[in-house]
């Protein structure tokens, strides 16, 4: 099975004024289909290789820096057995790859927390009336380190009731003048 087809957001950029700090304004993207399986054991190292179409290859729109990850799911979802763990990799034009949400390439990944719309609405998260989103993993975003692509793989795959997790993924830049 072949990798899904490539991902790219929309961004509209916006324009600072001389010496003020502007930004890029885009939909989340979905990155990953269905994160209730994990990934292959070596595809965060070799992310060229990922043969899975529920995995995507995001080209990181020129100008954007940075990138939030949080998890989607169904509102209706009430046990959650186990949390996804994400790893983020970027490569170049070449597919030289980068792990960019930690400086050990065998680092565990990110936690994206799901919870019971109820907990989500209290923790300040945001929920639809049909899915429910974990909060960002941080709202600094990861830096993309120059990278063109950007894969996630998903470490430990989640176990929640009635539902498969969707990873949205955003690109967003970020222009410091």
């Amino acid at each position: 099975m072949a990798i899904g087809a490539d991902v790219s957001p929309g961004i509209a950029h916006v324009k600072a004024s001389y010496g003020s700090p502007g930004s890029a304004m885009g939909d989340w993207t979905v990155l990953y289909d269905d994160a209730t399986t994990a990934s292959g054991a070596t595809d965060y190292l070799y992310p060229s290789a990922i043969d899975d179409s529920v995995a995507h290859r995001v080209v990181v729109p020129a100008g954007c820096t940075r990138v939030l990850i949080r998890a989607g799911y169904d509102a209706g979802a009430d046990v959650f057995n186990t949390q996804p763990i994400v790893r983020l990799t970027g490569t170049d034009s070449n597919g030289v790859p980068l792990r960019i949400d930690n400086a050990d390439a065998n680092a565990a990944g990110v936690t994206l927390t799901c919870e019971a719309v109820s907990a989500v609405v209290a923790t300040g998260a945001v929920a639809g009336t049909d899915t429910a989103y974990s909060n960002v993993s941080t709202l600094d975003g990861y830096d993309l380190k120059g990278c063109r692509y950007l894969y996630v793989t998903v470490a430990t795959a989640a176990d929640i009731l009635d539902g498969a997790v969707q990873l949205e993924v955003p690109i967003l830049g970020l222009f410091i003048n």
